[in-house]
């Protein structure tokens, strides 16, 4: 990404501008779906992109496969409206970043059939959660999660083909 412009304000939480990864769908992988990371470096301390991960679908496989999204090495990314299906753990967000200044921001994300929907440390705002289930009740993505009423229902069309169109909806 570069490094933190020059500007009348000093930057002093280093964030860059980085890539968008937007409107994808990723399926079948093998151990990550999605990797957004910075650098691990910290002497000097290295600039912190910021980059979006938006409409994207994530889906590991017929069987539960692999960790969907991981963020980490001083990354700070918005990932918005995803959908992360079939993974053994959807969200990963390591602690280097979850423990920035200006740590990810983890918005409105759909999960089904996720062993474990994952680890954020990132500030969210809220998600829909279709299945899975959480510690004690309590979702780690946002006191605005939606419950959905018919969690077994299925998300996609027919995803063993490749065909993630939405199912009409059973909720």
């Amino acid at each position: 990404p570069g490094v933190a412009r020059n500007t009348p304000v000093l930057n002093t939480a280093r964030l860059v501008t980085s890539a968008a990864l937007i409107n994808n769908v990723v399926s079948n992988f093998g151990q990550v779906g999605i990797e957004f990371s910075g650098d691990s470096g910290n002497s000097p301390s290295a600039a912190i992109p910021m980059g979006k991960i938006i409409n994207n679908t994530v889906y590991g496989g017929l069987t539960q496969t692999g960790v969907g999204i991981v963020i980490r090495n001083n990354a700070s990314p918005t990932l918005m409206n995803n959908i992360v299906a079939n993974t053994v753990t959807a969200i990963l967000v390591d602690t280097s970043s979850s423990t920035l200044t200006s740590p990810p921001d983890i918005t409105t994300t759909i999960f089904q059939g996720n062993q474990n929907n994952g680890n954020t440390g990132g500030t969210l705002v809220g998600g829909a959660v279709v299945g899975g289930s959480f510690t004690n009740g309590t979702s780690p993505f946002g006191s605005n999660s939606i419950p959905v009423t018919n969690p077994s229902a299925p998300l996609f069309l027919n995803p063993s083909v490749g065909n993630f169109y939405l199912a009409p909806s059973q909720n």
